[in-house]
This record gives structure tokens, sequence and C-alpha cells, in this order.
């Protein structure tokens, strides 16, 4: 596959609520691994936030995007969540959701094209105080 991302700011990410700074400095290191071999791989790199225009344009091209979200608009958790966009209908984006409440009785069939509103999908499509939107566009070599 070939990929893009997309996040909107450069530095280590998901540090808000880490409170161990051995942990913190683990996630550090692994995160500037991340970066060498995305820049090894030759896999670019937006540093900005994406707009629904990039999202839409990438579905509009055949492509599938990861994005990152959070998980309060979801299911109510303040947790960092990614789920796979694939499709466009002209007011929503259909998302594929991993997340399946098993004591809730969910299928995956209640995880897969879910239709979410263009505004509603932008308000999930970010994550903690500083708004970190993340993507990364999947696509066909």
């Amino acid at each position: 596959l070939a990929a893009e991302i997309f996040v909107s700011f450069y530095g280590a990410l998901f540090l808000q609520s880490v409170r161990s700074q051995d942990k913190r400095r683990v996630m550090e290191l692994a995160q500037v691994d991340f970066r060498r071999r995305a820049e090894l791989y030759g896999i670019p790199v937006n540093y900005r936030p994406f707009a629904l225009d990039d999202i839409r344009a990438a579905l509009a091209g055949g492509k599938l995007v990861l994005v990152l979200i959070s998980g309060f608009l979801m299911f109510g958790k303040k947790v960092p969540h990614w789920v796979l966009a694939i499709g466009d209908d002209g007011d929503h984006i259909l998302i594929h959701d991993p997340w399946v409440e098993d004591e809730r009785q969910e299928t995956i069939l209640d995880a897969a094209n879910i239709p979410v509103p263009y505004g509603i999908f932008m308000n999930m499509a970010q994550f903690g105080r500083d708004g970190l939107r993340a993507a990364i566009i999947l696509g066909k070599r």
C-alpha cells in the first residue's frame, strides 16, 4: 500500500495524561523511531490538521483513511481511537469501527458502514486538549 500521513503537529503525541516518566520516555522513543521509519520508507508526512476535503478527496480517489478520533463522542470514553473511513455519500463519512461492545450485544455488523454527518465527524476527529488531528491515507502503490 501507499501511505500518506496527516498529523496536526510535530512532536510526541498522547503524553498529556502520562504521569510515569519511564512510560513517557518509552512513548517518546517509540515515536521518534516511527518518524524515522516513515522517512526511511518515503512516506509523506503533512504536519497540518487534515480538512474534510482531504478525507473526501482521498475517498473519491478510491483510497481508505484511518482517522484518529476521540472515543468520547463515539462511546463515552476519553481514549484515542482509530476508525477506518471507507466512503462518502455527500453528507456523511462512512466508517468501520473496530470497537465492538460485547457486553451490549454489539456485533461486527453494528460497527460497519456507520454514516457520520460531516460536522460530527470533524468534531470526533480530534483528540485531547490541543485538538490533535491525525489520519493515514492508504491506497494502491
